[in-house]
């Protein structure tokens, strides 16, 4: 944490971003009453803000190779993404009969290579979640889950 103004009578302020790195910044403010010595008499819950980078609009990806395949093969399920400079991409697998599972959680990886070696036969889900590097939201956007089907 660093101090952008000491406390003052001043109920707002102005922050200059010019030069600050793009991503989530977090603020705070504290109170105290005038004259008082302690550290604070209260205080804000802190709140996240984007600065730079434009939220992701949309993402789509493919699988290589495609459905169907054997129970074993490694299948690279590669995204792509629209609106944002810095996307990162979380993958999700969902078994037959299953719930969803978090295959590889966020990076900048626009790709993932699924191993379903082990796996049950059948129709398999898969989906992509992206958001803008920094970006705290749960995704941005998300694609349409795909069917794909291990023998």
């Amino acid at each position: 944490w660093q101090v952008a103004q000491d406390y003052s009578a001043a109920a707002s302020y102005s922050w200059n971003t010019t030069g600050l790195a793009t991503g989530v910044w977090q603020l705070d403010v504290y109170v105290r009453q005038a004259g008082s010595t302690v550290d604070k008499d209260a205080y804000a819950q802190p709140q996240n803000y984007q600065l730079g980078g434009s939220p992701c609009s949309s993402v789509s990806f493919t699988t290589s190779p495609a459905s169907p395949q054997s129970v074993g093969t490694v299948v690279t399920i590669n995204a792509s993404s629209t609106g944002c400079t810095s996307p990162t991409y979380k993958y999700f697998v969902m078994p037959p009969g299953g719930a969803w599972q978090v295959a590889q959680d966020y990076s900048a990886a626009a790709s993932f290579s699924w191993n379903t070696a082990g796996l049950a036969a059948g129709v398999w889900q898969l989906d992509v979640y992206v958001r803008q590097a920094g970006s705290l939201a749960d995704k941005e956007a998300y694609a349409q889950p795909q069917n794909f089907q291990l023998n």
